[in-house]
Formats: structure tokens, sequence, C-alpha cells
């Protein structure tokens, strides 16, 4: 497949308790060298780094993805994110503050110019004290020309 350029994994999991692992489509990113962007969703684990040297996008939605998940998932993406959308879902998946720290960590924070960052609370409005917290890391985004924080609250 090497003129796919996007793929968008939206895996409908028939009960809560199935597991979606990126890890278990590493074939696909072999099979296309040029994709550049990656969106999942639904994604619950990456229980192995990936070959994601090529994708400059990532979208991450309705995902738990774990602290060390979503670290070897931004570790994956070797070549230098260009944009990133994380909607990230709470309680079960990576805070905010955290998954900052792991795209300054991993390197992004030179390459990322487009940043989405989403809280979905589910009425647990604790969560609005984290973008609060991303305040002083996000100095060290050097290419930062749009940033959109954002809260997303269901469950009223």
């Amino acid at each position: 497949m090497p003129q796919l350029r996007h793929l968008d994994m939206r895996l409908a999991l028939r009960n809560y308790d199935d597991n979606f692992d990126l890890a278990d489509y590493a074939y696909v990113f072999q099979l296309a060298p040029n994709l550049a962007k990656l969106s999942i969703s639904s994604c619950h684990s990456v229980s192995r780094p990936l070959s994601l040297d090529h994708i400059r996008t990532l979208c991450i939605k309705h995902s738990e993805l774990s602290r060390p998940d979503a670290e070897t998932l931004l570790a994956s993406c070797t070549g230098g994110l260009r944009a990133f959308s994380g909607w990230v879902m709470s309680p079960y998946g990576t805070p905010v503050p955290e998954m900052v720290e792991l795209l300054l960590r991993h390197g992004h924070g030179r390459t990322l110019a487009d940043l989405v960052l989403v809280a979905d609370v589910y009425a647990k409005l604790v969560w609005v004290d984290e973008f609060e917290a991303i305040e002083a890391p996000l100095t060290g985004f050097e290419r930062l020309q749009r940033l959109v924080p954002s809260l997303h609250v269901a469950g009223f």
C-alpha cells in the first residue's frame, strides 16, 4: 500500500473488556511506508514499539491509553510529529499534563506546529485544573502555531 497516506483506525469493540492493541496492526505500518497521518479511536494499548517514523500527524480519540502505552506510541513516532490531537478519556487515559510531558520528552516540542488537547471528563470536573497544570510546559513547544485546549463534559 505505498500510496496510502492517511489511516483512520476506528475499531468498534463488542465488549468493553475487549482490547484494541495498536501493536496487533504493526504489519499495516510496514505495508504503508508513506503513511503520514494516523488516526486511532478506542485504542486501549500499545504493547510494543512500532515503526512510525514516517507519521507526521497523530490523532487519538476516545482512547484509554495508560501512561506507558502513550509513551510507547509517542516514542515510536521518531520522525517528529507536526500535528497532534489527543482526546483523553478521564479517568482512564493519560491525563493532559502527562501527555504534554511525553510529547516534550520524545522531541515533539521541536517539531509540533498544531496541538489539540481535549479532556473528556464525564462530569468529573476535577480535570479542569489539568489545563492550568500545562501552562509552564507549553514553553517547550518551539514551533507551535496553533493550540486548542478543550474540555468536553458529558454525563449531565
